[in-house]
């Protein structure tokens, strides 16, 4: 855990949020480093506001093993896919993922589904595909869509996401 913000990990692994000082988490939140996976075991964190940081890595699966009511993981430089264990987040009322680097496809679950049915929680994210997004992630389909159209003359892609097609 030497990435971690100072703070942090030593709540996830040593105390429960509630009995860490307010001031000296809002000092750790302004760090950089990666959000551990020991974050897992933090099970009385009902809101985890970690927005506005330097904070690098990829988003942990173990946030899906929390009771959250509220994530916000928004403006930092996290990377790679949003992972599909937060579609666990049933109580989840609040995601903010927006203004990062994650990339691939947003998860698809029911609930999970109405948290942004606008997409406003993944505003900022160039790399993301799916729904929610103008951007096709599903390859299949996408040539199964261009079968019904002209032919392409040019296809640019980035990091799983189809950006641009054009027609002739």
């Amino acid at each position: 855990m030497e990435n971690a913000p100072v703070g942090v990990g030593e709540c996830a692994c040593e105390k429960d949020m509630e009995s860490a000082p307010k001031e000296d988490m809002e000092s750790a939140l302004k760090r950089q480093g990666t959000i551990p996976t020991s974050i897992g075991y933090c099970m009385a964190l009902e809101s985890l506001d970690l927005g506005n940081n330097n904070l690098t890595g990829n988003v942990p699966n173990e946030l899906g093993q929390l009771l959250l009511g509220s994530l916000d993981l928004s403006s930092n430089i996290l990377s790679g896919p949003i992972p599909q264990s937060l579609t666990s987040l049933h109580f989840l009322g609040v995601l903010n993922l927006s203004y990062n680097k994650l990339s691939g496809r947003i998860p698809r679950e029911a609930h999970f589904d109405t948290l942004s049915a606008n997409g406003w929680a993944y505003s900022g994210n160039d790399l993301l595909c799916g729904e929610l997004t103008e951007k096709v992630c599903d390859v299949i389909g996408l040539f199964g869509k261009i079968l019904l159209k002209k032919s392409m003359k040019r296809m640019q892609m980035r990091e799983y996401c189809f950006t641009e097609l054009l027609f002739w």
